[in-house]
Order: C-alpha cells, then structure tokens, then sequence
C-alpha cells in the first residue's frame, strides 16, 4: 500500500521550508522566490499554525497595501490548514483537497508535527486515483458574482 510517507523519496524532493508568524511578508516571498514554491506551513514552536500562499501574499498584502518589509505573515496567513497524516494514502489527500476546494494538504505525523506539503500538482503527476475529481471540484465556482 502506498502512503504519503513512502509515495515521494526523500532524496529526489526539496527539503521542507517553513515560516515563523513573525517572519515579514518580504522574507516570506524571498523564501517562495528562492525555494520555487508558491505556499509555505507557517509554525510557531513545532506547532502548525497556518500557511501563507503567493495568493495571500497579493490579496491580503499587497491589495490592502501592507508594508513588506514591516507587516508580518501573521497578518496575512490562512489559519484554517487541512492536513493528512503521512501513512495515508494519496487518496486520501485528493479527498481533502475536492472537499475543502484546496491545492494543498499539509502532511503531519502522528504526533501531528509538520512532514510535508502535497499539492494537487504533484498528485497529478503521480496520477494519484481521485486527483481527477479534486481537481474538477478544487476549480469549481464556488460563488456568483452579480453581472458587470
């Protein structure tokens, strides 16, 4: 059986990056730039507190005018994480990912402590059973918008 553990080697994989809530916005996205990512977990003490996206970054940041280099993750993360355990199955991640409308799930081990990241990306890529549905229900509209 293929777990989340085992489905992705350790040396061929970058190694996982994180962010305090503290870290400002600016280092955040140089940590993005740097590492090729577009999401990092942010933990505060070994305890997953949240995540902060490239879409934060420009929604929650710059749209609202936030000073980079003095507004902090904190102030921008998403606090509602979804996370799998890493000996489950990679189905059980797309799961997660169509039901909550997500492209990421943080992977945790049993003492709940920060593994990983799978994204909708790399499900694909291992065509993982389900990431077809996930990504149909991850792109559907989830609001209407009224007529321009």
């Amino acid at each position: 059986m293929a777990t989340l553990a085992n489905s992705y080697d350790p040396a061929t994989c970058d190694a996982l990056v994180s962010v305090s809530p503290r870290t400002s916005i600016e280092q955040a996205a140089w940590l993005m730039r740097e590492h090729d990512v577009g999401a990092l977990p942010v933990v505060d003490r070994d305890v997953l507190v949240g995540i902060v996206t490239d879409r934060d970054m420009v929604v929650r940041g710059l749209a609202e005018r936030r000073d980079g280099w003095i507004s902090r993750v904190s102030d921008i993360m998403t606090t509602e994480v979804f996370t799998c355990r890493s000996d489950d199955e990679p189905h059980v991640a797309a799961m997660i990912m169509a039901l909550r409308q997500v492209r990421r799930v943080l992977v945790v081990d049993e003492a709940g402590r920060l593994t990983g990241i799978v994204s909708l990306a790399d499900l694909v890529r291992d065509t993982c059973e389900g990431a077809d549905f996930a990504i149909r229900q991850v792109s559907a509209p989830t609001r209407t918008y009224p007529p321009a």
